[in-house]
C-alpha cells in the first residue's frame, strides 16, 4: 500500500518536495547481485563449557518464517575440541532433528585452532540449501568434544 501526503498550493518546489512523506508498507529492491533485500544471518551460540556436550548441540537455532536459502556458512570456537566435527542440517517441519539434510557437503572440523575463521563448504546438492517455511536449521557435532570452548555459528540466507 501506498499513501503520500498532498502538495498544498502556493509552496516552492522545495517545501513541496520536503512535505512530500511517501511510506509503503512493503518495498522490495532489487540489487545488483539479484537478491531482495538485505542478507539476514542466523546464529548458533554456544557459550564457555557448554560447547562440549554434543547433546546442546541438537535443538533448532532458527525456523523459517518463509523460503530462504543458504548461501554461506561460518564457524568459529575459542578452543578447539579433542576429537570433533560439526554439521548443519536443514530440517522440514515434523521430520526428526537428526533426520535432517546436510547443508555442508563436509562436516567442519572443531580441532582446527581456536578463534579460528573456518567457512563451510555448501552442499552441491541445491535442495539441500533451500528452507522451504518452517524448516529448521539444527546444529549438530560429533566426536570427543571434551575441550571444546566457546561455539558461535553464522548462517547467511537469501530470501527466495
Amino acid at each position: 500500500m501506498l499513501t503520500e501526503t498532498q502538495e498544498s498550493p502556493g509552496q516552492t518546489a522545495n517545501q513541496q518536495l520536503t512535505d512530500r512523506l511517501v511510506e509503503f508498507d512493503y518495498l522490495r529492491v532489487k540489487r545488483h547481485n539479484g537478491y531482495y533485500g538485505t542478507i539476514p544471518s542466523v546464529m548458533f551460540v554456544l557459550q564457555g563449557s557448554d560447547a562440549q556436550t554434543s547433546a546442546n548441540f541438537q535443538a533448532p537455532f532458527f525456523i523459517a518464517d518463509r523460503a530462504y536459502e543458504v548461501i554461506g556458512v561460518i564457524e568459529r570456537h575459542a578452543t578447539a575440541a579433542t576429537d570433533g566435527t560439526l554439521q548443519v542440517k536443514n530440517v522440514l517441519s515434523g521430520e526428526a532433528n537428526s533426520s535432517g539434510t546436510n547443508v555442508l557437503d563436509s562436516a567442519l572440523n572443531l580441532t582446527t585452532g581456536g578463534n579460528t575463521n573456518q567457512t563451510g563448504v555448501l552442499s552441491s546438492t541445491k535442495r539441500n540449501l533451500v528452507l522451504p517455511k518452517g524448516s529448521a536449521l539444527v546444529p549438530e557435532a560429533y566426536g570427543l568434544l571434551t575441550a571444546l570452548w566457546g561455539v558461535t555459528i553464522a548462517v547467511f540466507l537469501k530470501a527466495i
